[in-house]
């Protein structure tokens, strides 16, 4: 019995979208597993995501993003869920590098988990390594608007069950419980 892992992919085990146009309403992707980031979704430069429905479910990364990676222009999430999603490292439901996030409507990220660490200098005792965020991961470039939807259940091994930022993170609406 070989003990090697296997994978759907490098980047986006369901779908990878470069320079274009994602718009998703409906219909289940899961039970993917990539080697890298978006376990889910890998939503590259230039991209654009409209989640008004559909489920991303059972997805894992390696590294980032367990359902969404996102590194593109804007992503919208007004309606679907991201469930039980998971990432090694950082953004179990979502991972935003760059551009602009916007969570709201009955938008749901549920019971998705960082396995990332916290690291401490062993000579200062100041940490070098910052990892989390269970529902949502924002990167110094991004900027995240949660104006509705919900973010529960959601684990950081480290920092940030719900939400953890490097980013903007602007809070006009939404709920983030049991995370």
């Amino acid at each position: 019995e070989s003990t090697e892992k296997s994978y759907n992919a490098q980047y986006g085990g369901g779908i990878y979208v470069l320079g274009s146009n994602l718009n998703l309403s409906g219909g289940t992707i899961r039970d993917f597993t990539v080697s890298d980031c978006g376990g889910g979704i890998y939503l590259g430069s230039d991209g654009k995501l409209t989640m008004s429905g559909g489920v991303l479910m059972d997805c894992k990364a390696e590294n980032n993003g367990g359902g969404i990676y996102f590194n593109g222009t804007q992503a919208s999430m007004t309606g679907g869920s991201i469930s039980s999603c998971e990432a090694k490292i950082n953004g179990g439901g979502i991972y935003a590098l760059s551009g602009i996030c916007n969570i709201g409507g009955n938008a749901l990220i549920e019971s998705c988990t960082a396995e990332g660490d916290m690291i401490s200098s062993e000579e200062t005792g100041e940490l070098v390594i910052w990892d989390g965020g269970g529902g949502i991961f924002a990167a110094p470039e991004a900027v995240v608007y949660l104006e509705g939807g919900r973010i529960t259940g959601c684990i950081a091994a480290a920092f940030g069950g719900g939400i953890f930022s490097y980013g903007t993170v602007f809070c006009s609406g939404g709920e983030i419980d049991q995370c």
